[in-house]
């Protein structure tokens, strides 16, 4: 399971809020000083994002929480993410490309590029309408560990 600690910024029946802060392992680098990607991080890696989390536990706003995804849920999602609009994208300008020689369609490399944007496109879409179904299920939702109450400190 891959861990994550942040603050409670919102609550809701179901599921809480939690902001976290982005981390690089470039810090523990002993070449980020010479590095292009540690520059890179340096001047990225401080943004905060909100995740939403299910609300397995009582917490109130403000609260420290360590919250887990499972690494199969990651994977999953990155390879839906990234796989699938390519795989449509190829798939659109082959097919187009064979189709044109078969239905005598222009052959320009403009409409071979503009059917894979089209594949590209669909492949967002297609993306889109699995990961709202699919990703919905606890089992792909990101959960609390832990708490640490505000008033423990």
């Amino acid at each position: 399971m891959l861990e994550e600690q942040g603050v409670v910024v919102e609550l809701n029946d179901d599921f809480i809020w939690v902001r976290t802060k982005r981390k690089s392992s470039c810090q523990q680098c002993s070449a980020k000083s010479s590095c292009g990607t540690g520059a890179l991080s340096e001047y990225l890696g401080r943004k905060e994002s909100d995740v939403r989390v299910i609300k397995n536990q009582a917490v109130r706003i403000g609260d420290y929480v360590t919250i887990g995804v499972e690494e199969t849920a990651l994977l999953t999602g990155s390879l839906l993410l990234y796989i699938a609009p390519l795989f449509m994208m190829f798939s659109f300008a082959i097919g187009y490309e064979y189709l044109s020689n078969i239905l005598k369609l222009p052959t320009q490399e403009f409409f071979v590029i503009l059917a894979g944007l089209l594949g590209l496109g669909s492949g967002f879409l297609l993306t889109h309408f699995i990961s709202r179904q699919y990703f919905n299920t606890p089992h792909h939702q990101a959960i609390i560990i832990a708490v640490q109450n505000k008033n423990d400190n």
